[in-house]
């Protein structure tokens, strides 16, 4: 069996397969029954939690120090409200202007990271989306880097009636797109199906046992044995066990 390869200066090219496409999975008509904290992560990270009833809290944090505080905020709240905590954060892609813009997300994102991991969220619960994503299915269109700003901060007034800078409102949009997001709901904890205990089996019960006959052997004397022999020939139907001689011969033997 031959394969084909095209060569360019007498070098062998090999075609690199393509990846398949990552499968997108159905958004939800109701809501996640979960609070989603959305994470636009930076110099000054912009954050939202969003619940199933549509209430919305937001803010932004500049430290560690804040970033730790609000995420321990953030699980006590969750757990008043008996609800599971899913994070949204962004992911990031393409092409930087320079490169102290990615090493500043990256520095800041470890930081939420870190909280989040310490605070005992798993990182099982954290839903990473690209910008165009979220964007595409919240607010949607094409616009500028600048005009989408302005365009989150639009779609959050409209939306929930609050007037947030562009970070928190970022974070919002991101806690929106999660809310109903199919990869949100497969990162949520499996329900606990209660284990059916096993029934115990019958105890089987045995019959006693028959006592065992001692294995002593019986003996018995000569003259039984000679008188066992009698009678069992005095049974059978034979001329010669009835004739005279046999008796008489019978009769010696057994006095």
């Amino acid at each position: 069996m031959t394969t084909e390869t095209s060569t360019t200066d007498d070098a062998p090219t090999f075609a690199r397969p393509r990846r398949a496409p990552k499968v997108k999975l159905p958004r939800t008509l109701d809501p996640v029954p979960a609070l989603v904290l959305g994470i636009d992560a930076g110099s000054t990270s912009g954050w939202a939690t969003l619940d199933p009833a549509g209430n919305l809290e937001a803010g932004a944090v500049t430290s560690g120090a804040g970033i730790y505080a609000l995420v321990l905020r953030v699980v006590a709240r969750t757990a008043e409200l008996g609800l599971p905590l899913v994070v949204v954060a962004e992911k990031w892609g393409g092409k930087w202007k320079s490169f102290s813009a990615p090493q500043g997300i990256g520095a800041a994102w470890r930081e939420w990271e870190k909280a989040l991991v310490s605070a005992g969220v798993p990182r099982s619960r954290i839903v990473k989306v690209y910008a165009q994503s979220w964007r595409a299915v919240v607010i949607g269109g094409k616009r500028s880097s600048e005009e989408w700003k302005k365009a989150s901060i639009e779609h959050v007034l409209g939306r929930f009636h609050v007037e947030l800078a562009h970070d928190p409102a970022d974070a919002a949009c991101m806690a929106e797109w999660g809310q109903h997001a199919g990869e949100v709901l497969a990162a949520m904890p499996k329900p606990k199906v209660p284990k059916v205990p096993k029934q115990a089996k019958p105890k089987k019960v045995r019959e006693p046992k028959a006592p065992k006959r001692s294995r002593a052997k019986r003996t018995r004397s000569e003259d039984d044995r000679v008188r066992g022999c009698a009678a069992t020939l005095f049974i059978v139907d034979d001329p010669i066990a009835r004739s005279p001689e046999f008796e008489a011969l019978l009769e010696e033997r057994t006095a």
